[in-house]
């Protein structure tokens, strides 16, 4: 458990602050979490801007990772259907190359390994 805020904490935060350091500099600097120093800073009145500067980047990034997730489930279950089907066959088909470079199919009533 960390220890209680000080109010020298609360006077580093506004200091650092007014140099125009971050939140995560700042947290870094006196050695608090970053949701301590908002913690702080809300209670100081003091502001951190940006949050709407990068507000849209945010929201593409969400967008974009969001689609990932689409594409990636929408994979996942057309693989998932096919080993279903192929392991819930009834026979089950491989081809297999002799040395002679030709082909033979191979049935078998066992699933694929």
């Amino acid at each position: 458990m960390h220890a209680p805020i000080s109010d020298d904490d609360r006077d580093r935060v506004r200091r650092l602050r007014t140099d125009g350091l971050s939140r995560n500099a700042i947290a870094a600097g006196i050695g608090r979490s970053s949701s301590a120093v908002s913690k702080i800073a809300a209670e100081e009145g003091v502001a951190f801007a940006g949050g709407a500067r990068v507000a849209s980047v945010t929201a593409a990034r969400q967008e974009d990772l969001a689609a990932l997730r689409r594409d990636l489930t929408a994979r996942l279950h057309l693989r998932a259907t096919a080993n279903l089907y192929r392991v819930e066959a009834d026979a089950y088909v491989r081809v297999e190359l002799l040395p002679t470079g030709d082909t033979v199919e191979v049935v078998s009533d066992h699933p694929p390994a």
